[in-house]
């Protein structure tokens, strides 16, 4: 099929349109991907701050209110009474004093007293009097100042706990034993649960340096204490390493996240969300952003039609013009009058047709005077040629009646 002018006019604006158009549309794609996933990533690290902040909070409270406990005229008398008499009576009122502290705010799950041998003389979980602590990190750690025992598996309790112990110091300072609480790791899960911020799908969880998830999972419900992950962001992260990621989750969801160490916990802090949640509002204005390029694309190719039609409409009648004149019709003039090249061209056309016109006058007049001098010629030829058999036929004649005379004679 023969393209004319006009369609190859708006077949290339068309074709070029679309071209600036498709690349647009994967530069707008690229960069707007990498703006939000960016803008996501910033979001995800200011909530882990948020989250660490909480934490410090939470730990510092707990620290305040087991030093209030045991600074306290109200145990402290009891408390040095019992590890230097072993007053029963004192026990009594630790043991009341303690329950008090369990029910306050529920920060605690079970408080018990080490004496400076590291023996329990005293716990909440009466089964748990008697055993020898001297060397688990939360005694030797605490004899001169509060220390915070991170995630570890309890045998007693068959389950891992966090520790916070603080020192138990006689009126000359001399050390006594220690006063240590179990930290209540629901108020830590709440503060995990909370998703501000997150969406539907993101969340916030603790990994400890066992790989062991310390705190609850939105996917996979009930797991705390149970599950271990082991994904490179984890162990980049229980390296000591903070940084974002855009890797598979513990679930295989594809999800974009940050990870950041906490000596504190000794302890992974993992912030992520979903991929394709944290992205739909890229993909919703790269969405929007092609169908304005395809429309915008459109109407260029529309108005590229439109154009061309007005470009190859004046060309087509001079075309006209041609053809009538190819078939002999030198009366044709071009009706083309804009202003501009073609218009020109069409006006040389029709000075060049007046020409052809007095050229084809002139060669027909020359042609006819031809014709007609042919035509006297051959009239005289053929009068010529009538004489000329007419002398033939008489000579041929007179031979005859000459032959005849001499026979006579003869």
């Amino acid at each position: 099929m023969k393209l004319g002018i006009g369609g190859k006019i708006t077949l290339s604006i068309g074709l070029s349109v679309l071209l600036i158009s498709i690349i647009a549309g994967i530069f707008s794609y690229v960069n707007l991907t990498r703006v939000f996933q960016s803008q996501t990533y910033t979001h995800l690290e200011s909530l882990s701050a948020l989250k660490e902040n909480s934490i410090k909070e939470l730990l510092d409270e707990l620290t305040t209110e087991l030093e209030l406990f045991n600074n306290s005229s109200a145990v402290r008398t009891y408390l040095t009474s019992f590890l230097i008499d072993g007053n029963i009576n004192s026990k009594e009122v630790i043991s009341t004093r303690s329950q008090d502290l369990l029910k306050y705010k529920r920060l605690f799950s079970y408080v018990f007293v080490m004496d400076k041998t590291g023996m329990v003389a005293f716990s909440t979980n009466i089964k748990d009097e008697g055993k020898i602590q001297a060397d688990q990190p939360y005694f030797v750690n605490s004899k001169e100042k509060t220390f915070i025992q991170n995630f570890y598996y309890d045998l007693s309790l068959g389950m891992s706990s966090m520790v916070i112990a603080t020192p138990i110091k006689g009126d000359g300072g001399e050390f006594l034993g220690v006063l240590a609480a179990g930290i209540n790791l629901d108020s830590l899960n709440t503060l995990m649960a909370e998703r501000s911020g997150l969406g539907l799908s993101g969340e916030t969880f603790l990994v400890n340096s066992s790989n062991l998830v310390v705190t609850d999972l939105l996917k996979q419900p009930g797991e705390a204490m149970k599950e271990t992950i082991y994904l490179p962001q984890i162990e980049n992260c229980l390296q000591g390493k903070s940084d974002d990621f855009n890797l598979p989750d513990y679930h295989g969801d594809l999800v974009l996240g940050y990870y950041h160490w906490l000596p504190e916990l000794n302890s992974c802090l993992v912030t992520k969300i979903d991929d394709n949640e944290a992205m739909a509002p890229a993909f919703n204005v790269i969405s929007t952003l092609i169908s304005i390029l395809f429309a915008g694309a459109f109407v260029m190719g529309l108005v590229g039609f439109v154009g061309a039609e007005i470009i190859v409409s004046p060309i087509k009648r001079l075309h006209d013009s041609m053809v009538k004149i190819k078939e002999g019709n030198f009366d044709v003039k071009s009706d083309v009058s804009s202003n501009d090249e073609v218009g020109d061209m069409a006006e040389s056309f029709n000075e060049m047709t007046e020409e052809l016109k007095k050229s084809y006058s002139g060669l027909e007049e020359k042609v006819e005077e031809k014709t007609k001098s042919l035509e006297e010629k051959v009239d005289e030829l053929e009068k010529l040629n009538k004489q000329m058999v007419g002398r033939e036929l008489t000579m041929i004649e007179l031979k005859k009646k000459l032959r005849e005379k001499e026979n006579g004679k003869n």
